[in-house]
C-alpha cells in the first residue's frame, strides 16, 4: 500500500457527521469565493493604507500560485479519490485548496508580522495561521477530494507562490 491509501483509508474511518459537518466549514476558508472576498477587503484596505505594493504583490503571487496549480491539474489530469463527500470537477494533483491556504493565509500572516514587535502576538500570529492551513489541508483528506500528495504538492506550490509575494513586498 502507498501513503495515498493509507492515509485515505485512516480519514475515511474517522468519518462522523460531526466532523463531516466541521471539515465542510473548515474547506469552505479555501473556497474561491471566500478567498476572492477576502483578498478584496484586504487588496482594498492596503490600496487605502497607500501599501500598493503589498497590494499588488499579493495578486501577483496568487496569480502565480494559482496558475501553477492549473497547470499542474492540465498536465496531471488525476482523477480525484473514490468516496468523496463532496463533489470536485476538476482534477485532483495538486490541490487548490492547500495552494491557496499557504499562499494567502501565509500572506496574511506576513503581514501581520510586520505590523507587531510582541513576540507572544507574533508567535499567536505563526500558530493561527500555521492551524488554519494545516486544517484546510486535512479537511480535503477527511472529505476524501484528494490524496495525502496533492495536498504536500498544493503546499509546496503555495509556498512558492507566498516567498514570491514576499519577496516583491
Amino acid at each position: 500500500m502507498n501513503i495515498d491509501t493509507i492515509v485515505g483509508n485512516y480519514f475515511f474511518s474517522l468519518r462522523t457527521p460531526a466532523r463531516t459537518a466541521f471539515f465542510t466549514l473548515v474547506t469552505a476558508l479555501g473556497n474561491v469565493g471566500v478567498i476572492a472576498g477576502l483578498v478584496a477587503i484586504v487588496v482594498l484596505v492596503l490600496w487605502y493604507r497607500n501599501k500598493k505594493q503589498l497590494a499588488a504583490a499579493l495578486i501577483i503571487e496568487l496569480g502565480i500560485a494559482e496558475g501553477i496549480t492549473y497547470v499542474g491539474k492540465l498536465l496531471f489530469h488525476r482523477a480525484r479519490p473514490l468516496h468523496a463527500l463532496i463533489v470536485e470537477n476538476d482534477y485532483s494533483f495538486p490541490s487548490g485548496h492547500a495552494t491557496i491556504a499557504v499562499a494567502f493565509y501565509g500572506f496574511m500572516a506576513f503581514l501581520l508580522l510586520k505590523q507587531y514587535t510582541n513576540k507572544h502576538a507574533r508567535l499567536a500570529v505563526v500558530i493561527v495561521a500555521s492551524v488554519i492551513i494545516l486544517f484546510i489541508g486535512i479537511s480535503r483528506l477527511y472529505l476524501g477530494v484528494h490524496y495525502f500528495t496533492d495536498i504536500i504538492a498544493g503546499y509546496v506550490v503555495g509556498t512558492i507562490g507566498l516567498l514570491t509575494g514576499i519577496y516583491l513586498s
